[in-house]
């Protein structure tokens, strides 16, 4: 629950839908904006839309809340009760709850509390990833079909529960911001690095696991079936062997937070004793294969009081039958049911011979061999039989639901058990994903300081790798230490590796803010606050907008929220208009962030602005290093970032491999001279003079 406030291009609202990425969205009749439902369906997959028609106000919602007693104890969840007189967010609150309770599963949902406030990108204690970021660096769904293959989190995920993964997907969303919560976990996986007889443990174990997050839900709601609850007790006899299990390796688990994670009482709760009582109270597999559940005496008073009226009236019955027997001195003598004559008494015709019956019974039927009597006594105990077989079959009914109520009491506990579980197969997943990746990875350095700075030696694409192996060239970064101011300016050819690096480094930034190892030989920084990415940019039709627009969006945002910590990377910044206005604007926006002092990568084909910055203290000049045989007329792209500006341009190289036409070259080559010499005689008359017009430029673009 909560609220925000938003841009003109729902920036936080994007987010939120990146990182939740709903299945199912309500909505006002008339109140959703175009903007808002343009994000919806340009973001997700065919969700389902749901049009609320009469929706709730904030009183209407509190009512149906107290009318409904969700809160046995009276408690309302803390950040319910922190909104509860918001009009907003309490009238968003009754759309949802009105649909669920027409689902029939608001009370499922709602006595669970899991209330949670949501602050997309004002969080003090993680690294901001907006969902443009989370889009433009591909961490769930690659730009190519929407799928997950060549994203981060494929690559990255070796989690092996449902409820693990989606712990994973949090992290990746909202990576740390904390030094020492980051070298928790680097301990961590460092650790399990170094033990892989304690991975192979936990792996064996977990890959066994349901989704026990989604079946605590179940259990809560009272609405799972008898062999789900029998797994979910399996399950967690499992993870209890293992936590056994690792006790003999407790001293060499140090590492503070697997300790905290393998600890009985101290994060991980002490289950065994509450799941001792409830698995040692009936049989399991005969409950799986009769699908009910048998409860032992003692554990479910309702049914021991109804199985003991049952064996009592049996046992009368039984009595009966042993006296007419001991009468007729014959064990062949027994009950006999005929249709809906129930409990007659048969007597074989020779018996009947030597002891005629007593007066008492009443003849009901006959064969050439027996002869069936109604007995008056167990008539009178036939309606007590079927009501006490009624009570029995209503107590087996409830049994489940009982043992439910009983798990339920301590569900705390049990949702604690799978949330360290969780935490604990994300943590073997980096181990995993460090251990076993292709290339050489690191164990990060982040530091806090009070001037941001990044080093980063042999730095490899995470997503790459795996598909070019020894192929895929490393880059060096140095920003902010040694000399190395904290902007790089980056030209080089198309398609020379340039966004692919500026890519690389956000990645590689991300993955060592959550606390798993960096594809580098070393990496040291400081705290990342923020990242931002302008990456490539086209017209979108759907959503009304040009690349210009775009571009300038973005660059606002950049501009408004950037702060000395955060990470920029800006990728050919002003194509999208004018080459004049372009410039004007690349230059205006790299000369702001230079002067803040923030870490930037900027990537340009405007040579002009290399000349600009060659002397300024605060931007380096770098470029992507390419081979070119101009007897050939070839290029060779050596996907290496090096110190210094690209000697030239190589358009008419990239034409040529491309199989552009020899004459269309040619005329080409000739109109780039004549460009390229007006161009810089203009951009001198009309930018070199006035440096009003680019503050001027600059302040629009903030606007």
């Amino acid at each position: 629950m909560g609220y925000f406030m938003d841009d003109n291009q729902k920036t936080q609202f994007r987010t939120l839908v990146l990182r939740i990425r709903p299945k199912e969205i309500c909505y006002v009749k008339g109140k959703l904006g175009n903007i808002s439902m343009r994000v919806l369906k340009s973001s997700l997959n065919s969700p389902i839309m749901n049009t609320i028609q009469h929706p709730w106000d904030m009183q209407k919602t509190k009512d149906e809340l107290m009318f409904n007693d969700y809160f046995k104890d009276g408690e309302w969840p803390p950040v319910l009760k922190e909104f509860q007189e918001d009009e907003l967010v309490m009238g968003a609150f009754g759309v949802v709850l009105s649909y669920i309770k027409d689902l029939k599963i608001d009370s499922e949902l709602v006595t669970m509390k899991n209330f949670k406030k949501y602050n997309p990108l004002y969080q003090p204690d993680v690294l901001i990833l907006d969902g443009k970021t989370l889009s433009n660096l591909e961490i769930f769904e690659n730009d190519i079909d929407m799928g997950s293959e060549g994203t981060l989190y494929n690559v990255l995920c070796k989690a092996q529960t449902a409820f693990g993964k989606r712990l994973l997907k949090r992290w990746l969303c909202q990576p740390l911001r904390d030094v020492k919560k980051i070298n928790d976990r680097l301990d961590a996986v460092e650790e399990l690095m170094a033990h892989p007889e304690i991975c192979d443990l936990m792996r064996n174990t977990f890959k066994k696991l349901p989704d026990l997050e989604r079946m605590l839900s179940r259990v809560h709601a009272k609405s799972t079936s008898i062999s789900d609850f029998v797994n979910l007790l399996k399950a967690f006899e499992n993870i209890i062997s293992l936590m056994n299990s690792l006790t003999e390796y407790e001293s060499e688990i140090t590492a503070s937070l697997l300790r905290r994670l393998t600890s009985v009482n101290s994060f991980f709760p002490d289950i065994e004793e509450v799941l001792a009582q409830i698995v040692d109270s009936f049989d399991r597999d005969t409950a799986q294969r009769e699908g009910k559940i048998t409860p032992n005496s003692g554990f479910d008073e309702e049914y021991d009081k109804a199985k003991a009226a049952l064996i009592k009236i049996e046992g009368a019955l039984q009595k009966t039958l042993q006296e007419h027997q001991k009468y007729f001195k014959s064990t062949k003598v027994a009950f006999k049911d005929i249709g809906k004559k129930t409990y007659l008494l048969e007597v074989p015709l020779d018996i009947l011979k030597v002891t005629p019956p007593p007066s008492n019974l009443i003849p009901a039927n006959a064969t050439k061999k027996v002869k069936r009597f109604v007995v008056p006594k167990i008539t009178a105990l036939l309606p007590e039989l079927e009501m006490a077989k009624t009570n029995l079959k209503n107590a087996e009914k409830n049994v489940l639901k009982g043992y439910l109520i009983h798990f339920d009491k301590t569900y705390t506990n049990w949702l604690e058990t799978v949330s360290a579980i969780a935490e604990l197969d994300c943590l073997l997943s980096f181990a995993t994903f460090s251990s076993s990746a292709q290339g050489s990875l690191c164990r990060p350095k982040v530091v806090e300081s009070k001037t941001p700075f990044l080093e980063i030696k042999d730095m490899y694409h995470p997503c790459m790798v795996d598909r070019l192996g020894e192929a895929f060239i490393p880059n060096d970064i140095t920003m902010g230490i040694n000399k190395h101011p904290n902007v790089i300016l980056l030209t080089g050819p198309n398609m020379g590796g340039k966004s692919t690096t500026l890519r690389q480094v956000c990645l590689a930034i991300i993955l060592a803010q959550i606390g798993c190892y960096v594809y580098a030989s070393s990496y040291h920084a400081s705290l990342v606050d923020r990242i931002f990415t302008r990456i490539g940019a086209s017209d979108n039709i759907f959503q009304g907008q040009s690349t210009f627009i775009i571009e300038l969006n973005e660059t606002s945002l950049v501009l408004n929220n950037a702060t000395q910590d955060s990470f920029i990377i800006l990728d050919e910044l002003g194509r999208g208009t004018s080459t004049f206005d372009g410039y004007a604007i690349a230059f205006a926006v790299l000369d702001e962030l230079a002067k803040r002092n923030c870490r930037l990568m900027f990537s340009t084909h405007y040579h002009m602005l290399t000349e600009e910055f060659a002397s300024s203290p605060l931007v380096a000049s770098y470029h992507m290093d390419a081979l070119v045989d101009d007897d050939e007329e070839n290029v060779t792209f050596l996907y290496k970032m090096k110190r210094g500006v690209c000697p030239k341009s190589y358009g008419m190289k990239v034409a040529q491999m491309v199989g552009i036409p020899q004459e269309i070259r040619e005329l080409a080559k000739t109109k780039s001279a004549q460009f390229e010499a007006i161009s810089s005689m203009n951009l001198y008359r009309n930018y070199n003079k006035n440096n009003a017009n680019r503050n001027q430029d600059l302040n629009v673009l903030k606007e």
